[in-house]
């Protein structure tokens, strides 16, 4: 249940579902929004599974932070490029992989778990949940 951020109709992907789900590294959005808040629950899930399985084949958490960060640096960097080259950067579903995307909201919880993101307005998740006739965005 989700979707590419396309440019024409980013607003309307936003706002067309009860519960919306973005994730943004330094104030770059990743292309996939999740519509379904049990979709994003595993993946925050698995980026816990992922930190364990990395202890215990002896990757440490520095090592695994600088490896999340290389990684989210050089996805942002690839929607960077894209936009300067004429591109449409974050709006262009070719620049990353779906692969990619899964990874960028795996990294993300993962640095957020390890306390070297702090979820604010320029990282981490923003959700718009509109169930229950209520209307509530957090960070």
């Amino acid at each position: 249940m989700s979707s590419n951020i396309n440019e024409e109709n980013m607003f309307n992907q936003f706002f067309k579902n009860e519960y919306t789900a973005m994730m943004y590294y330094k104030g770059t959005p990743c292309p996939e929004i999740i519509h379904n808040e049990k979709v994003v629950n595993e993946i925050k899930k698995q980026s816990e599974d992922m930190i364990k399985l990395g202890l215990i084949t002896g990757v440490s958490i520095k090592e695994q932070i600088n490896d999340y960060i290389s990684q989210m640096d050089h996805m942002e960097q690839k929607l960077i490029d894209s936009e300067k080259k004429g591109g449409k950067g974050v709006y262009d579903p070719n620049v990353l992989t779906e692969k990619q995307t899964t990874f960028w909201w795996l990294f993300m919880f993962a640095l957020i778990r390890l306390k070297k993101i702090k979820s604010d307005d320029m990282n981490g998740i923003c959700i718009l949940d509109m169930r229950g006739g209520l209307c509530s965005m957090y960070i």
